[in-house]
């Protein structure tokens, strides 16, 4: 990087969670609500999966990136936060939103960081509702050497179900022509029957972990389901479920250099 080259920043967001959410489905056992969440930052979109029925969300190993610029933070930059219900028959409803101003935050990597409360600011359709809604996330603001010294990768696992006279089954071969394969990217975009084609070699420098799927999400196998790919997706199957998946993770981290032992 040159002298007069503008330094970049990794704002990294990571142990999500949100408290005492509204009702958006009500029922006759008093309704609950299927929650995600959408981050907004200098026009840099993330989301989270949609986790069913529960007014107390745990997004368990989600961890969003977004890249700034130092002029960006010590503006007025925020990181804005929408809490959605997602809806399979009408459109999805905003239940309140978060504006996390990152002005504020240390930079580089700290011994301890702290995980943040901040209020969810209701949509109107929810104030009536006795709720006191929080997000709680952590923030670290990183230099790029510092965001890259452990990389974590996904790879997801998708199925399609067969119904016959002796129940459902689930396989990879029922998958469609037009469907993306037994290996997948999240939206699809990549995909293949073959698991190393979809995986990413360990770059030069780092040492693999072991990959592993996140059970958190899905059911005790960690499968979620859909009736498309298109989502939204739930941690049980029902009759009108086709589709099946399962998120892989690994993390690679960076080898000590001599540069970072100390003599």
């Amino acid at each position: 990087m040159s002298s007069d080259q503008e330094p970049t920043w990794i704002v990294v967001v990571s142990n999500l969670r949100a408290t005492d959410l509204p009702v958006a489905d009500p029922s006759f056992l008093g309704g609950s609500s299927d929650p995600y969440l959408t981050f907004v930052c200098m026009e840099q979109v993330k989301a989270t999966p949609c986790l069913p029925s529960t007014l107390n969300p745990v997004w368990h190993e989600e961890k969003f990136q977004f890249t700034l610029t130092g002029t960006s933070l010590n503006g007025s930059t925020s990181l804005f936060v929408k809490v959605w219900d997602s809806d399979v028959i009408s459109k999805d409803d905003l239940i309140g939103t978060v504006e996390i101003p990152l002005g504020s935050f240390p930079r580089g990597r700290q011994p301890n960081t702290d995980v943040c409360t901040f209020p969810i600011v209701l949509d109107a359709d929810f104030i009536k509702q006795r709720v006191s809604p929080q997000l709680h996330v952590k923030i670290e603001i990183l230099s790029q050497a510092e965001s890259l010294e452990e990389i974590t990768h996904e790879v997801w696992e998708n199925e399609r179900a067969s119904r016959g006279l002796t129940g459902v089954k689930w396989s990879y071969t029922n998958l469609q022509a037009n469907e993306r394969k037994h290996w997948s990217t999240d939206h699809g975009r990549l995909s293949s029957v073959k698991f190393d084609a979809i995986t990413p070699s360990v770059p030069k420098g780092y040492t693999a972990g072991s990959w592993h799927y996140v059970k958190a999400l899905g059911d005790d196998q960690g499968w979620v389901y859909a009736s498309s790919f298109n989502g939204p997706w739930y941690k049980k199957q029902s009759l009108r479920t086709s589709v099946r998946r399962r998120r892989w993770l690994n993390s690679f981290v960076k080898e000590p250099t001599l540069d970072d032992n100390e003599f």
